[in-house]
């Protein structure tokens, strides 16, 4: 896996952190948390099977 890879499934991780914090807290639905999971896994290059997703 290149260097490149890994810092895109990093940025994933890390935003999907942030993205459950928001939810937790109630600042963003279930629905809104379930975009935002879909759209930054589209920007970093993650597919809809990849076992790094948090979402499925």
């Amino acid at each position: 896996m290149t260097s490149e890879k890994l810092q895109h499934i990093a940025t994933y991780k890390v935003a999907i952190i942030l993205f459950r914090k928001l939810l937790k807290s109630g600042t963003i639905t279930e629905s809104e948390f379930h975009r935002c999971e879909s759209n930054i896994a589209e920007k970093c290059g993650l597919s809809l099977c990849s076992i790094y997703r948090e979402i499925a």
